[in-house]
């Protein structure tokens, strides 16, 4: 018997794979937090608040990398882009750069 499956929505296919130990904050704002475990969509952070320590679970969906973390995929993200872009430009001879090669590459481009 096929099973139903709800369609995957754009959320869903770019919500964030937290682990333990990543630096989260609400979508709302507020403290940075401290991810200890993830279980499916849940994710069971700390956080300190006037000398004492916080605990509580969130669903993932609320959740979003601190901004130092923020910067860091954004920059993984624009260099996939890039060295991508110069595979396809290349006609594919660029799938075989080395490290050193592509940091060149990425040194050219503006």
């Amino acid at each position: 018997m096929p099973t139903s499956r709800k369609p995957q929505t754009k959320t869903d296919a770019v919500e964030p794979k937290f682990t333990t130990g990543d630096l989260v904050q609400l979508k709302s704002g507020g403290p940075e937090m401290t991810v200890g475990q993830t279980d499916g969509a849940t994710v069971y952070c700390d956080w300190s608040e006037g000398g004492k320590t916080r605990s509580r679970s969130f669903l993932a969906g609320q959740l979003v990398f601190s901004e130092s973390k923020q910067s860091d995929l954004e920059l993984s993200r624009r260099i996939a882009y890039l060295l991508d872009k110069g595979v396809r430009e290349s006609g594919g001879e660029a799938k075989n750069m080395n490290l050193e090669e592509q940091i060149s590459y990425l040194k050219s481009v503006k």
